[in-house]
């Protein structure tokens, strides 16, 4: 067998590629014919040469043999032998789609509502949320039918004990029972002399139904006020012993991605049923977490009386400053008030010693 001079030049993998391809030789000779077997015994015969070649250059450069074994070009058998049919691949799955938590549940959850009275928050279904509120209030004068402060008349002198039992029971994770139980021992002291009362205050009962989550946690509250047992004319008295009822809006929101805070608004109409006029309350409270179980927060608590409803126009305006310490689900609140504002009710002063749990 004759090969072309330009084939032996460019190399057995060369010409074994061109003769596969049917390509013609770029050379100056003509190009021949040759049998499948005459083209493998020149492969063969190149392919020997070109390694023992390498094994000496290998041997006599210090390198390892092994690095020098060229493996042959399967040239010939891709060209003789058809190739197999391709394995399948199988797809890839989709990646899972990550859901967002349900704004549902977030606010429903007891940690992520702020402690104290739940405001717009309700208690998830099942849960009990418990406070014992205490307070010791006090006072010397009183803001007269023009919002003048003035002392009480023969030096009188007032203080009062509360004892508080605030109750939220959920229902659904959307709607909450409420329970108010205060009892009172209260003192009056004038030139006169000492007096005491105590006994179960007028209570409230009532239902919360939580309306929407976004953009604000908004709720609807209607409550009834229900005289206690005690004697309207007792000296001090415990209270006017009459029924009141109540319906507020409440909004609250976590503001924790901006201040890391929180903010409660509530409003609503009081119907009174005697000498007082009907009441428009409201209530604003800031809270800021100083640290993940220390809180701080201030209110602004208030009713304004609306004229031509009743008799005597009773206003106030309450301002409170405190802390909160919120382990899991238990909370200490300490706090103080005074009520700076007002028309035919107390100038008082107050403190707050709170502790709540959700069970």
């Amino acid at each position: 067998m004759r090969i072309p001079q330009c084939h032996l030049v460019f190399g057995a993998a060369a010409f074994a590629a061109s003769i596969a391809a049917g390509y013609p030789c770029t050379g100056s000779c003509a190009p021949i014919q040759v049998s499948s077997n005459e083209l493998r015994m020149f492969v063969d015969e190149t392919i020997a040469e070109h390694r023992q070649e390498a094994i000496r250059s290998a041997l006599n450069t210090g390198e390892a043999a092994q690095s020098a074994v060229i493996t042959p070009m399967p040239v010939l058998a891709a060209a003789q032998e058809p190739a197999g049919p391709a394995e399948p691949v199988e797809p890839m799955a989709p990646a899972a789609k990550k859901e967002a938590p349900s704004p549902l549940g977030q606010v429903s959850a007891a940690e992520n509502a702020p402690p104290g009275e739940k405001g717009a928050w309700t208690v998830p279904g099942g849960k009990l949320y418990c406070e014992l509120y205490n307070k010791y209030y006090w006072h010397h004068a009183q803001f007269d039918d023009d919002g003048h402060r003035v002392g009480w008349a023969y030096g009188g002198k007032y203080n009062e004990t509360t004892t508080d039992l605030k109750l939220e029971y959920g229902l659904k994770d959307t709607t909450s029972l409420l329970l108010e139980l205060p009892y009172k021992v209260a003192h009056w002291k004038d030139d006169f002399g000492r007096y005491t009362t105590r006994g179960l205050a007028d209570w409230w009962t009532g239902v919360k139904y939580r309306l929407a989550t976004e953009p604000l946690i908004t709720s609807v509250q209607a409550r009834v006020k229900i005289p206690g047992d005690y004697n309207k004319n007792a000296i001090p008295a415990l209270g006017r012993k009459q029924t009141d009822y109540e319906l507020k809006l409440l909004f609250g929101k976590d503001l924790s991605r901006l201040i890391n805070g929180y903010a409660k608004l509530e409003t609503g109409y009081r119907f009174r049923t005697h000498l007082p006029t009907d009441e428009i309350p409201y209530f604003l409270e800031f809270g800021y977490n100083l640290t993940k179980a220390l809180i701080l927060k201030t209110t602004l608590d208030g009713v304004k009386g609306i004229p031509g409803t009743g008799e005597i126009e009773e206003d106030y305006t309450k301002w409170t400053l405190g802390t909160i310490w919120k382990i899991k689900n238990y909370g200490i609140e300490l706090g103080y008030g005074d009520t700076f504002m007002g028309k035919n009710t107390s100038a008082a002063q107050e403190m707050i010693l709170s502790l709540s749990a959700l069970f």
